[in-house]
């Protein structure tokens, strides 16, 4: 058993996670964009941002960790408040703890805890090819649809899309993208 990924596993699959006097990790979905001036489309990303405060509890967490361990709420319960006190043990010694690829969690006495993630992004070029295939697949047996599209609806529709079959996606870090925003 080990806490710290089913943590991972759970914000990875869109869910927030709070620890108790830590913070709260809430996952959060940058779009896919088409940048004009690179004339390149980035891919959507997904990341964590991490505050100090907390309010709703941990029961999905909770009951999540006990479907994972097959037991009862009530033991669930008892492993996450054993896992909390043995987090902020270790992170008040060492002074961090790693979440896997996911990012590291720091504490210092005059900032309190702070979460650095490491630029996981879930993008692969299995999504790159099938969107690519499927707006290929539009625009080469749709012409119509796409040639009233880009006459009535949006201007330029047909060179997008033809821009974005023949673009090489970029794949970058949230860090990166967030400071290009």
């Amino acid at each position: 058993m080990n806490i710290t990924n089913y943590i991972v596993e759970f914000i990875k699959q869109g869910n927030v996670v709070e620890i108790k006097g830590i913070g709260t990790f809430t996952p959060v979905t940058i779009p896919t964009y088409f940048d004009e001036d690179v004339k390149a489309f980035f891919p959507s990303i997904k990341t964590v941002e991490f505050s100090t405060s907390y309010g709703k509890g941990s029961q999905q967490i909770i009951s999540y960790i006990a479907k994972q361990e097959f037991v009862g709420i009530t033991t669930a319960e008892k492993l996450w408040d054993n896992y909390i006190d043995a987090l902020n043990d270790k992170i008040k010694n060492e002074s961090k703890h790693e979440f896997s690829d996911f990012g590291v969690l720091t504490y210092d006495p005059e900032n309190g805890y702070t979460f650095k993630e490491n630029g996981w992004e879930i993008v692969s070029g299995l999504e790159e090819d099938m969107l690519k295939f499927i707006v290929k697949y539009v625009l080469d047996n749709c012409p119509e649809e796409i040639n009233f599209f880009d006459q009535f609806v949006e201007k330029g529709l047909k060179e997008k899309l033809t821009n974005l079959v023949n673009a090489e996606f970029v794949r970058i870090s949230f860090l990166i993208t967030k400071s290009l925003m």
